[in-house]
């Protein structure tokens, strides 16, 4: 592989912080799109050919920790880090603190965290005592459509501001890489 990597930029001169920069995230696309987890839907910019996720998910509803009702679309015009998730999934928890890391980095950015499960109130209660993250968790409610009721965790999605999904995966992932950050960043509009 580095070989025809080699072969490939040799006749082009790039510097070799930019072409480190994309080799990694190129090497990271290609991983998960070879395994089918990773992928873009391509959907971006066709002029709302395909319906957004909030037109098939305008009833869905959220529940906080304390209780409170959180319409899904009152996160239209954000970016949105969707994150299904479950107590007893391993793969889950141990993703749990690179995408603290991620929403602690993407602070001033135009994107919500949201992690979802279908769990009990009091399962995720307990769960939270174990494990005091500084996460927003939600509760999926009703309203939910089929493409929100996950059979596998983690599955993420990444919702761009027109309410396109640009990226799934399903299975964890170290959230906190700087690939990622990027990559997450050049779904949303410039300004």
């Amino acid at each position: 592989m580095q070989c025809v990597v080699r072969r490939i930029f040799s006749c082009v001169r790039i510097p070799p912080k930019c072409m480190a920069w994309g080799l990694s995230v190129l090497l990271m696309i290609l991983s998960g799109l070879e395994t089918g987890h990773a992928r873009s839907d391509g959907n971006r910019g066709q002029g709302g050919s395909q319906s957004s996720v909030y037109d098939r998910a305008s009833d869905w509803t959220l529940h906080t920790l304390d209780g409170e009702k959180v319409s899904f679309s009152d996160y239209q015009g954000k970016t949105v880090f969707l994150n299904f998730w479950a107590t007893w999934c391993k793969p889950c928890i141990s993703e749990m603190e690179s995408i603290q890391k991620l929403k602690s980095d993407m602070k001033d950015e135009n994107i919500a965290f949201l992690l979802v499960t279908r769990e009990k109130k009091e399962t995720v209660h307990n769960f939270m005592k174990k494990h005091p993250l500084k996460l927003p968790i939600y509760r999926s409610g009703e309203g939910a459509p089929k493409m929100f009721k996950p059979d596998k965790f983690p599955y993420t999605l990444i919702i761009d501001e027109q309410g396109n999904v640009v990226f799934r995966r399903t299975g964890s992932m170290d959230w906190h890489k700087p690939a990622f950050r990027q990559l997450v960043k050049s779904f949303m509009p410039e300004g």
